[in-house]
């Protein structure tokens, strides 16, 4: 259950202990807090909670001042052809790029 999961996740340290509103009514005031639901997710038969910022209001209400960029998928051809070219300018047997695999087992 939803329930059962966070207890999960407040065992491992990853989220405080859940709160009534009656907890957040004394702490903030009657009305003066938005609380986030909690659904599930099955995954391979185990509960996911999920929290519904999206209907709370909260994603709205909140701004990152970073965003992640990701890379393109030819991004490390690029660092290599780069590296060989300057490796290549340099003339220096060290700066060649080698490659191997090693075997775990």
């Amino acid at each position: 259950t939803v329930w059962n999961a966070t207890i999960q996740e407040v065992h491992k340290g990853t989220m405080a202990v859940p709160f009534t509103a009656r907890d957040f009514d004394r702490a903030y005031g009657v009305g003066q807090w938005r609380g986030i639901r909690r659904f599930p997710i099955w995954q391979k038969a185990k509960c996911r909670p999920c929290d519904d910022c999206v209907k709370s209001g909260h994603n709205a209400a909140s701004f990152m001042g970073a965003s992640l960029q990701c890379d393109s998928a030819d991004f490390p051809a690029a660092v290599v052809c780069l590296s060989a070219q300057l490796a290549g300018a340099a003339n220096d047997p060290l700066l060649r790029l080698r490659g191997g695999l090693d075997d775990i087992e």
